[in-house]
């Protein structure tokens, strides 16, 4: 099991998220995170993953980050959005 205490930093440093990429043994663009929360969604696109974002919790999208690469009104749509990319 791993945890954001092996390396000390929280999202949305990329730090947890590269870790987790390492400890899979994939690199971060072989992964995505599916969020509702901005801040997790601009932490996973910083560390290269897919960046998906659920507008369903936080409404308009804060023009002060980068924008999601799958955005959703809710998670399902996101999901959807995840799997036309493989396509």
């Amino acid at each position: 099991m791993t945890s954001v205490d092996d390396i000390g930093e929280w999202t949305p440093a990329p730090a947890p998220h590269r870790h987790m990429a390492a400890v899979l043994r994939l690199e971060p663009g072989q992964l995505a995170m599916a969020a509702v929360h901005t801040w997790d969604m601009h932490g996973a696109a910083r560390a290269g993953l897919t960046a998906t974002r659920a507008s369903c919790l936080e409404g308009a999208y804060p023009p002060t980050f980068d924008p999601p690469d799958v955005p959703g009104r809710d998670l399902v749509e996101v999901i959807e959005g995840l799997v036309a990319l493989t396509d």
